[in-house]
């Protein structure tokens, strides 16, 4: 395949999955925290001070105080609430986006060298995704979720595609200047991933530091960058843990009964989310360790780096057991390592002169394909009838402000089936006009109070 008509396929594939996730992004509401953060963030609750955003110069300000009563996750909600000061439509097209990188940077995270790659090994990279993703509505399509986990995942894979490539490619030392250059340009995107998320920035911590150790105990030059940007994320996470808000939130009595309950749930999600890809690795590691000793071959080199990617993924939900809320969403990261660590396994296993027939793999495309097709057919029609009656609503809220009802009653949303549906779980509008939702609908839409009735 030439240069060309490969860039071609490549590109087809990345337009295909845009226009697929914008399409859903296009009919997914704005629920749950969504509303709130078009505010001036003060103390989480509508108040006589409660004010919309201006402008870009708010965010900082209003961040401070997210900082201080809320939680520490700066970075996502600075991005969130600055997609607030603008229609919709933007965040559709940025996260659509977003999405298509994400599929790039985990190829990129298995096999870093390009020339290597072909077309169907990013097809299947976004069927895995589109199959695999945790609470697909609220990690990817829900504004304010698809920030805190697709896109913090964005930015912990591209980290991470430093230290993949530097890894795989031949080890020449960079003259002295360029390497302090390069060490000193990883420092934003290294302090922004330690600040990303309490189980993905420490997880990534972890995850760097076992390379270097790998690097050492291989005897291959550590580049200045690589040492500084793992430093420079510890420094990040500082500050994602110093977080007043973080602190109050960690002040839990851990009593025996609430850490049974908190190994109880991360076991239920890690079992819904994870069990098959993490057995799935165990088999190939085994098959894989067995193959090489058996052509007398060393194997502890060429396992590691998908072995440390799992333990990065395993750490990142083991953490959760600290956390006062545990969510499936936060298994993102988790899924992620393990589609990167399986996937570095079976491209070595491939390497070694493993007969993987290419057509299992079309076949396994194929198979997936319907799968996706069927599923996303699916999704699609349950976010199209909520989105429907989201417009009702907001057309039943316009009729009454103009008959000058300020106590205004909407039709409640019917049940949501979908996974993908991010309205499925997350608060909406509910009968009680005094629930924390109503009253920021109500601001957000200018009148006294918003009451959902049943149809």
């Amino acid at each position: 395949m030439g240069k060309k008509e490969k860039i071609l396929k490549f590109s087809l594939i990345c337009i295909f999955v845009f226009i697929c996730i914008f399409l859903l992004n296009r009919i997914t509401i704005y629920t749950g925290d969504d509303y709130m953060y078009h505010f001036f963030f003060e103390q989480g609750r509508v108040s006589s001070s409660s004010r919309r955003l201006s402008g870009i110069t708010d965010i900082p300000a209003s961040m401070r105080n997210h900082y201080q009563s809320f939680n520490g996750r700066i970075v996502a909600h600075s991005i969130i609430q600055f997609f607030m000061l603008f229609d919709k439509s933007i965040f559709n097209i940025c996260n659509s986006i977003a999405y298509v990188v994400v599929g790039i940077l985990l190829l990129f995270n298995i096999q870093p060298i390009y020339k290597k790659w072909k077309a169907w090994h990013l097809v299947l990279v976004y069927l895995f995704m589109w199959l695999c993703l945790p609470d697909f509505g609220l990690s990817v399509l829900w504004v304010s979720g698809a920030v805190n986990y697709l896109w913090m995942s964005m930015l912990l894979l591209g980290l991470m595609a430093f230290y993949r490539y530097h890894h795989e490619t031949p080890q020449k030392m960079s003259r002295r200047p360029i390497e302090w250059l390069k060490a000193i340009l990883i420092i934003p995107l290294a302090f922004i991933c330690g600040w990303s998320s309490e189980n993905g920035g420490g997880a990534v911590i972890g995850l760097v530091f076992l390379i270097i150790l790998i690097w050492v105990y291989e005897k291959r030059h550590i580049p200045v960058w690589a040492v500084s940007g793992w430093l420079v994320s510890c420094v990040g996470f500082l500050f994602l843990l110093k977080a007043p808000s973080s602190a109050a939130k960690m002040d839990t009595v851990y009593t025996a009964e609430v850490l049974l309950k908190r190994i109880r749930e991360v076991i239920g999600f890690s079992y819904h989310y994870i069990m098959i890809l993490y057995i799935f690795f165990f088999v190939l590691a085994v098959l894989f360790i067995r193959w090489r000793i058996k052509v007398g071959r060393s194997w502890k080199e060429d396992i590691a780096f998908p072995v440390v990617y799992m333990l990065s993924g395993a750490a990142s939900v083991i953490v959760l057991l600290a956390s006062p809320v545990i969510m499936g969403k936060s298994w993102i990261w988790a899924v992620c390592t393990a589609v990167c660590a399986i996937g570095q396994l079976i491209w070595k296993m491939t390497e070694d002169g493993w007969k993987l027939d290419i057509r299992t793999f079309r076949e396994l495309v194929a198979i997936l394909g319907i799968v996706a097709v069927f599923n996303y057919w699916t999704a699609y029609k349950d976010l199209k009838k909520t989105y429907s009656e989201y417009q009702l609503q907001l057309s039943e809220i316009q009729e009454q402000k103009e008959q000058g009802i300020r106590d205004v009653a909407i039709t409640l949303l019917s049940n949501e089936q979908n996974i993908c549906n991010p309205a499925m779980k997350t608060p909406n509008v509910s009968t009680d006009k005094n629930s924390w939702f109503n009253e920021w609908m109500a601001l957000y839409y200018e009148v006294d109070s918003i009451t959902g009735i049943e149809e």
